[in-house]
């Protein structure tokens, strides 16, 4: 069996939060793994204890797992009080040896991105300002970040957003956003239903699992498209040309 121990902490953390729940196993059959867990928070301040009696899973997924746990019980908790909790694990030590340190990013978006700065444009600032479903697209984006379950979920969010903004009114049928969302974008059918697959079971309630490479993927067509979107709006919303943006298409 191996052993991770996973640190972190409760936000916001000007809530001395402490919770101590006895262990309990969670077996997740798509995963072929099964684990037992310990949640203890102390002041804010979260260390998790985690042993895998059965199969193998890279550890980056296995955090994304471990978090769901944590939120079971900071989700119900803050429904009680009448408010919320976020969840940031930093780190984890494993008895084989290894550790590791979480960064803020995530990887395959900073890939594609490289040493770019924090500084924006103020065109681009001003066409997203102008634009309410461009700044749904950035907080459903910014949420397929901060919820790991909930990456396919948002990320499909992220993208109905930008077929709303193809529409001359909020009341105007789907069909025709959607074809303009593709044509204007220069984006295949393909490419937005591999999105929208992982986003099926979480909006309707229903129990799924994602594990770290899927979700790479989703991040990587999901990034493509509001890059393609950014740049419409940039241009004030003139359709973006097949010889500068080649058809998207998946696989």
């Amino acid at each position: 069996m191996t052993q991770w121990t996973f640190f972190g902490r409760v936000l916001p953390e000007r809530i001395p939060l402490k919770v101590a729940l006895p262990e309990w196993t969670s077996e997740l059959t798509e995963f072929g793994l099964r684990y037992r867990v310990t949640i203890q928070i102390a002041d804010g301040q979260l260390i998790v204890p985690v042993i895998i009696e059965s199969g193998q899973i890279d550890v980056h997924t296995l955090r994304n797992l471990v978090e769901n746990d944590i939120r079971i019980a900071t989700d119900l908790i803050g429904y009680l009080i009448g408010g919320s909790f976020d969840v940031d694990i930093v780190s984890a030590t494993s008895d084989a040896g290894p550790s590791v340190v979480f960064g803020i990013k995530v990887p395959v978006l900073e890939e594609v991105r490289g040493t770019q700065t924090t500084s924006i444009e103020s065109d681009l600032l001003n066409a997203v300002a102008q634009e309410i479903p461009a700044r749904l697209v950035l907080a459903d984006f910014r949420e397929a970040i901060r919820n790991p379950a909930g990456t396919g979920f948002f990320s499909y969010r992220a993208v109905e957003a930008m077929m709303q903004s193809m529409k001359a009114h909020p009341d105007d049928k789907d069909g025709p956003a959607w074809e303009k969302l593709r044509d204007r974008l220069e984006i295949d059918r393909s490419f937005i239903d591999e999105i929208k697959k992982h986003a099926k079971y979480p909006r309707h309630g229903k129990v799924t699992s994602i594990d770290d490479a899927d979700r790479a993927k989703v991040f990587r067509l999901t990034d493509q498209i509001v890059r393609r979107y950014l740049e419409f709006l940039r241009r004030r919303k003139t359709p973006l040309s097949a010889s500068e943006f080649p058809l998207l298409v998946y696989p």
